[in-house]
């Protein structure tokens, strides 16, 4: 027999539901898939998502990651050498120690029964609460256009999830355009996202990834927010790669534009409440309370600031000046 509930005692239960990535962009337990047309960048996107996971840092220093989080990146893209040339680069922007493993797997199919068995007894030991696949396809053995064998690889996925609340981050490539005779686009699923519809129906994110005329900049645009029932999806936006860093910075909207650093920074006298910073942000610049959580995530991304737990009260963050 199915064990079933009253709608009034599910509704009464405390279901744990942690954001990874705020306004319902990750949360524990939740796919995500980046797409996007081949070298625009996905490898060093997901790069840098596991390094601002593991350290706790603001996702592309705009949205909240409210602690550091255990993450698994494994890779089948590219050899070993050009992989530690990447990370050396990107993690140069990071303070230690990191909870941030890798590895290298150009092998290691996940429809395999013995291979799901040791990455969920891996994923258990070292406490993974995030798992990203740099790309999906070397994961697995099956037909891309074949929406039962990507139903059995994301029933796979989902068996690993099982034994802990895992988040699962992948990338994929778009599917190359068609075009009829009138230079009509054709074909292809909603998101265009190579192979079967299904693998853009099982995430619960997507986000896509698009070159622009400037090598440098890319377009990222938030395709799919299953977990955003509070939050107005993100408009699209440019994220600019930095030379020197290899990291991509998001170059802000006319709001977050207004907000100077220097301007924000003379309240702080000493150690603020990040509530009441907010608010007096709000009413001294008068945007909204969003916009000023992305500039403080901005500034705390560049290490202007620094955020706090109070040691009196672990559920509120203190702001202080950087030293």
């Amino acid at each position: 027999m199915i064990e079933i509930l009253n709608v009034d005692d599910f509704i009464g239960q405390e279901i744990d539901n942690e954001a990874v990535i705020a306004e319902g962009i990750l949360d524990l337990g939740g796919i995500m898939l980046v797409e996007g047309p081949t070298e625009v960048g996905k490898s060093y996107f997901v790069i840098q998502m596991a390094l601002d996971l593991a350290a706790g840092k603001p996702w592309l220093g705009r949205w909240s990651v409210e602690r550091p989080f255990n993450v698994l990146l494994i890779q089948a893209e590219i050899g070993k050498r050009q992989f530690q040339t990447r990370l050396k680069k990107l993690r140069a922007n990071y303070p230690s120690p990191l909870n941030l493993e890798v590895l290298t797997a150009h092998a290691f199919r996940l429809d395999n029964d013995a291979n799901i068995i040791t990455l969920g007894d891996t994923i258990v030991s070292y406490e993974i609460e995030v798992l990203i696949l740099d790309p999906m396809r070397p994961f697995h053995t099956g037909d891309e256009n074949s929406s039962k064998e990507m139903e059995e690889f994301f029933y796979q996925l989902k068996s690993i999830q099982a034994r802990r609340n895992l988040s699962i981050v992948e990338t994929h490539h778009e599917r190359k355009p068609s075009y009829d005779q009138l230079g009509r686009k054709i074909g292809g699923n909603k998101y265009d996202a190579r192979g079967s519809s299904l693998i853009t129906d099982r995430p619960d994110t997507i986000l896509r990834l698009s070159p622009t005329k400037e090598s440098d900049k890319v377009q990222l645009t938030f395709e799919k927010l299953r977990n955003n029932d509070e939050f107005k999806k993100p408009e699209p936006m440019t994220l600019l790669k930095n030379i020197d860093t290899g990291l991509f910075v998001t170059t802000g909207s006319e709001d977050i534009g207004r907000l100077k650093e220097g301007d924000i920074l003379t309240l702080l006298t000493g150690q603020i409440e990040l509530g009441e910073l907010k608010r007096m942000i709000v009413a001294k610049f008068g945007v909204s309370s969003k916009t000023a959580e992305h500039r403080l995530n901005e500034m705390e991304g560049q290490h202007l600031i620094v955020k706090e737990t109070d040691p009196g009260d672990k559920r509120r963050k203190l702001v202080k000046v950087a030293l």
